[in-house]
C-alpha cells in the first residue's frame, strides 16, 4: 500500500477541504466567537482518541497500517465500544475543525470523510481481519458496533 492510500492522507485532504469550503462557499454561520472556539476542545479530544488508540498497536507490536498482517486483535480502551476508534477520532477532529471555522459548509466534509473511510478501508479491513482471526473477530464484530 502506498503512502497516499492511508487514512491520514484522507484526513489531511479533508482538513484542506474544510478550509476551502469555508473560505470559498461560506454558507450560513452556525458558530460565532467565542462559541466556535469550543471546536478546539473537540479537535484535541479527537486527536487524543487517535493517539491513545494508536498506542495500542505499538504496545501489542501489531501493524497500524491497514491491510498489513495483524498479530493481535485489540479489544481494550474504546475498542470495547467501537471497532474503529481511530477513524472515529479522525471524524471528531474534522467536526471540531468545522466548528472552529463556524460556517455550515465545512460540515459537509465530515459525512463524506466517514463514507470514504468506510468504503475504502473499514469494509475491506473487516474481511481482512475475519480471514486472520476467524471466529474471534466474528464474535467481536457481533458484540461491538462499527462506529459507536
Amino acid at each position: 500500500m502506498n503512502r497516499i492510500n492511508i487514512p491520514p492522507f484522507y484526513l489531511l485532504l479533508s482538513v484542506i477541504a474544510l478550509f476551502v469550503l469555508n473560505y470559498t462557499f461560506p454558507l450560513m454561520v452556525l458558530f460565532y466567537p467565542p462559541f466556535n472556539y469550543f471546536g478546539v476542545v473537540i479537535v484535541f479530544s479527537g486527536l487524543a482518541l487517535v493517539l491513545w488508540h494508536a498506542d495500542y498497536f505499538k504496545r501489542y507490536e501489531t501493524p497500524i497500517k491497514p491491510f498489513e498482517h495483524s498479530t493481535h486483535l485489540i479489544k481494550e480502551g474504546m475498542y470495547k465500544y467501537s471497532r474503529n476508534p481511530i477513524y472515529l477520532g479522525m471524524g471528531v477532529i474534522l467536526f471540531g475543525g468545522a466548528m472552529v471555522l463556524g460556517s455550515i459548509s465545512p460540515f459537509v466534509v465530515v459525512p463524506v470523510f466517514i463514507i470514504i473511510i468506510e468504503k475504502a478501508f473499514i469494509v475491506k479491513e473487516e474481511k481482512f481481519l475475519e480471514n486472520i482471526f476467524g471466529h474471534e473477530y466474528l464474535d467481536y464484530k457481533k458484540s461491538v458496533r462499527r462506529w459507536v
